[in-house]
């Protein structure tokens, strides 16, 4: 069993290393620059990650008390149906049905010219 975990593993090392080195000869400088930024970066940025939720962690487990609280779940009764009370739609407000009034409308710069709709 475990010779057969190593064998895998070297498997898996050994087609990384050779994937490595076969992108990195297509690759120009600048973009190789690049990618090794962003291995560097995410080298530091996950062990920081860890370190930050783990005082997070253990700062939440020390300020909750010892005995929970039960959860509380607050409903809104049912409303009361009554057969052959007026549906929805007729408790709504209606639209207005007539039309406003036409007001006179005056152009600026232009004297004693009104338009009508």
């Amino acid at each position: 069993m475990k010779q057969a975990l190593l064998i895998v593993t070297l498997s898996v090392v050994g087609f990384a290393a050779a994937l490595v080195v076969f992108i990195a000869n297509r690759l120009n400088a600048e973009e190789v620059a690049l990618l090794a930024g962003v291995v560097c970066g995410i080298g530091v940025a996950v062990p920081v990650g860890v370190v930050v939720g783990g005082l997070v962690a253990g700062r939440r487990r020390r300020d909750q008390p010892a005995a929970s609280l039960p959860v509380i779940y607050v409903t809104r009764p049912p409303q009361p149906t009554v057969v052959g009370s007026q549906p929805i739609s007729a408790r709504l407000p209606q639209p207005r049905s007539a039309a406003p009034a036409a007001r006179p409308l005056n152009i600026i710069g232009q004297t004693g010219f009104d338009v009508d709709e």
